[in-house]
């Protein structure tokens, strides 16, 4: 675990040191070359699994069900890892303050700066997170799952033009890191097989 959670912290500060530059700027304008306006649509709502909207009632939802089946901890700890991951993504972007790719890319709306992609740290984390709480004979599905879920919706962000290659994969480390280092504390201090 502590060799998993040393390469995600190292894959985030490379994504943080490199991030930008040119290899960013062609990976992105690969994602959107040539795009069919169906893939931008698809995109636009693929992206909307990775917000508040729906990654916050999802949470609540599982938190009340693994409270309902007698697992307060398990519930505890979703509902704690989803919420940090939230406030410390948003806190990252206003400290690191990267700009976004050129407005005339976005296809949709966006707020904040652009290190790491909210929408890919949220899901990783949240749906990481949900995957690794499920019973032990239906986890590795559900992990798998979850990290499809995760992936297309940070890829729908590089097609939809509004982050950084650099931006998803730094989320995704962001998001996989502090499951991953919840659940190991909570592991050492409470029962939540």
């Amino acid at each position: 675990m502590r060799s998993a959670l040393a390469a995600l912290a190292l894959l985030w500060a490379a994504m943080l040191a490199l991030g930008g530059g040119a290899t960013d700027r062609a990976l992105l304008a690969s994602f959107q070359a040539g795009q069919h306006p169906a893939i931008a649509t698809a995109a636009r709502w693929l992206t909307q699994w990775g917000s508040g909207f729906i990654l916050l009632p999802l949470a609540a939802l599982a938190a009340l069900w693994l409270a309902a089946r007698r697992r307060p901890h398990a519930a505890l700890l979703l509902v704690a890892i989803t919420l940090f991951v939230r406030v410390t993504v948003a806190a990252e972007k206003l400290v690191i303050g990267r700009t976004r790719p050129e407005p005339r890319l976005h296809l949709v709306d966006v707020g904040l700066s652009s290190f790491p992609s909210a929408h890919a740290a949220n899901s990783m984390a949240t749906l990481l997170c949900l995957a690794l709480l499920v019973p032990r004979e239906t986890r590795p599905l559900a992990i798998g799952l979850a990290l499809l879920l995760a992936c297309a919706i940070g890829i729908s962000r590089l097609v939809l033009g509004v982050h950084w290659p650099s931006d998803v994969v730094g989320g995704w480390a962001f998001g996989a890191f502090c499951t991953l280092a919840g659940l190991a504390l909570a592991r050492r201090r409470l029962s939540l097989s």
